[in-house]
């Protein structure tokens, strides 16, 4: 039978972090400081109680003086005896105030302290994701890039405004530059690179494998990605984001049978068609990426590319990476360890933020009746919904020692404002107000007078 374990409590198997050995060794090493000053507090006291006259005590015989007998040294006054120093008492008072603060700001940092965590977030319902969000903090500076391994589409659209480029590469001869350039009104540079507006559109007859340029990330400050439809046959999925280096897609020559034909079309004018046969019929030409035609579509500058629309998805994987994320939208489970399963059955925004050495890895992944997003890191250190807060903090953690080392620091407290209190009011029981004062200064001069040798 498994043995249940207590929320919060990390599991017997699993050996303890550099950083909760640590903390355990300062805590053990400070309650055993504490304890030490306390015990020797109480030791002082009692010694300087002992060494003190009570106050019942009666006063020592007086002493007649005569030649060979040295004056009488007055009986010490029972009221302005030793006993306990109001410093002790001040001491103490001091002590315990800041022992409390400290207690209190440990408690509170225990509490807002959230240790990285093993983080996997995933659903199979990408309709209800609108959108997912990953950038870097501030808008910049960390390690925020996409990528778009073999996948395989119908059709890709590229569209927004004209403020940065897109580089699609076609499986084409370089010498179909200018047919292009007279079909879509477009524009044939010098080598064979075609440079169009958007919108533009690139449809096979029949998926074909896309990915990006070399297998590489495109590194970006923000990605959005955003899908729409009811199922894996219906999906799309778009893809924005701010970049100054454009991002850059290459199709593969259709390795198939029958003929395919792409077909492109940008705003008002007439398509571009183009037939490629079958890889074994006469006329079949592979063209890999390094010598394919690269279409620019947009406007060359320094402004943020368009989006990407991938439609008419037989297989597609979206690969990002960013330091912080949100999903709009998910509905789906959230595993945490330490910190267990959470379901989110309604859709909910969550917001995810990791370190930089260890990014969110976020993959979308659509096949053939089958749909889905992942989450992962290792180093999750916010995760929040609706609810709050999923990553446990360092409290949650360890509530199986962090407990008995704060009431152990509780029953100090109550031990040092017990003494402090005690010595203060017995220094109140022992101060002598003015006409006692005045008393004491007569009966002094007195006892000058009669001890005073002839």
């Amino acid at each position: 039978m498994e043995i249940p374990s207590w929320p919060g409590r990390r599991p017997r198997d699993k050996p303890a972090s550099a950083e909760s050995r640590v903390v355990t060794g300062v805590a053990l090493i400070g309650a055993l400081g504490l304890v030490w000053l306390v015990r020797l507090i109480a030791t002082y006291l009692g010694s300087r109680q002992a060494t003190s006259p009570s106050r019942g005590a009666a006063p020592a015989a007086q002493l007649t003086p005569g030649p060979d007998t040295a004056p009488a040294r007055p009986a010490p006054d029972p009221d302005s005896a030793g006993g306990r120093s109001p410093r002790t008492g001040w001491l103490a008072l001091v002590l315990a105030a800041v022992l409390a603060w400290g207690s209190f700001y440990g408690y509170n940092w225990l509490r807002h302290t959230f240790p990285p965590a093993h983080l996997t977030a995933s659903t199979t319902n990408l309709g209800t994701t609108q959108p997912l969000s990953l950038e870097a903090p501030n808008g910049g500076g960390g390690p925020t890039s996409w990528q778009v391994p073999a996948s395989y589409i119908g059709r890709l659209v590229v569209s927004g405004p004209d403020l940065g480029t897109a580089e699609i590469i076609l499986p084409l001869p370089r010498s179909q530059c200018r047919m292009m350039e007279a079909d879509l009104g477009a524009n044939c540079g010098p080598g064979g690179q075609v440079s169009v507006s958007t919108p533009v559109t690139f449809a096979w007859s029949s998926p074909q494998l896309v990915n990006t340029t070399d297998d590489s990330k495109v590194p970006s400050t923000s990605i959005n990605i955003t899908s729409s439809g009811a199922g894996p046959g219906s999906l799309s999925v778009t893809v924005l984001s701010q970049a100054n280096a454009p991002p850059s897609l290459c199709f593969s020559p259709p390795f198939q049978l029958q003929p395919v034909t792409l077909t492109v079309t940008s705003a008002s004018h007439p398509p571009f068609r183009y037939e490629f046969p079958g890889y074994d019929a006469p006329g079949f030409r592979s063209i890999p990426c390094a010598d394919g035609l690269p279409v620019f579509v947009g406007s060359p500058g320094s402004g943020f590319p368009p989006e990407l629309g991938f439609e008419a998805i037989r297989s597609l994987t979206l690969n990002a990476w960013a330091p912080t994320a949100k999903l709009q939208g998910f509905a789906g489970e959230v595993d945490l360890d330490p910190g267990g399963a959470t379901v989110l059955g309604s859709p909910t925004i969550v917001s995810l933020s990791s370190g930089e050495t260890m990014p969110l890895a976020a993959s979308v992944g659509i096949n053939l009746g089958s749909e889905s997003l992942v989450v992962q890191t290792k180093a999750a250190t916010s995760v929040m919904t609706s609810s709050g807060q999923l990553v446990p903090s360092y409290w949650a953690r360890n509530t199986d020692w962090l407990v008995p080392v704060l009431g152990g620091l509780v029953t100090v407290l109550f031990n040092l404002f017990g003494v402090s209190t005690q010595v203060l009011a017995d220094a109140m029981d022992r101060r002598r107000g003015p006409v006692r004062w005045w008393r004491d200064r007569k009966a002094g001069k007195q006892r000058k007078i009669i001890n005073k040798p002839a």
